[in-house]
């Protein structure tokens, strides 16, 4: 309703200007006495009365529309406001998440590097404890050898 107050104010105020634009006095007013001159811009004038009305009248009849959208708008200021800080509050949320994200992802590939280092070393811990049980079965069984050969 605002929006179309306003376009029939911008209309009426259009052709205000149109018709204003159309009126040329100029001729007149230079071949007119002093005495007429006044009169013939009084004549000119009230030409156009009834759309000067026009536009006051329209101006009169938004002054109330118009106190409506400010009383509506201050009205709606709180919850503007309110679901503009849940927005940015959403906005730090979803930030948060992504960073930990990111954190998550970071910590993850630490740990399967870490995973595959000990899984080496494990297996190497092993291949070595096996070669020293199987150097250790060899130095028995030479030991055991060389006592059998003794006596």
């Amino acid at each position: 309703a605002g929006k179309q107050l306003l376009a029939e104010r911008e209309a009426l105020l259009e052709r205000f200007r149109k018709e204003l634009a159309a009126d040329d006095l100029a001729p007149q007013l230079l071949t007119a006495s002093d005495a007429d001159t006044a009169a013939l811009i009084d004549a000119a004038l009230s030409k156009h009365q009834r759309t000067v009305h026009e536009v006051h009248a329209s101006i009169e009849l938004q002054k109330p529309a118009l106190a409506h959208i400010v009383t509506a708008n201050a009205k709606c200021a709180a919850l503007r406001e309110s679901r503009d800080e849940l927005y940015d509050n959403q906005s730090r949320f979803i930030q948060s998440l992504m960073s930990a994200f990111e954190s998550f992802r970071v910590v993850q590939t630490k740990a399967e590097r870490g995973r595959q280092f000990y899984t080496t070393f494990d297996e190497r811990v092993k291949a070595y404890m096996q070669l020293l049980q199987d150097q250790g079965a060899k130095s028995v069984a030479a030991a055991t050898a060389a006592a059998s050969a003794a006596s």
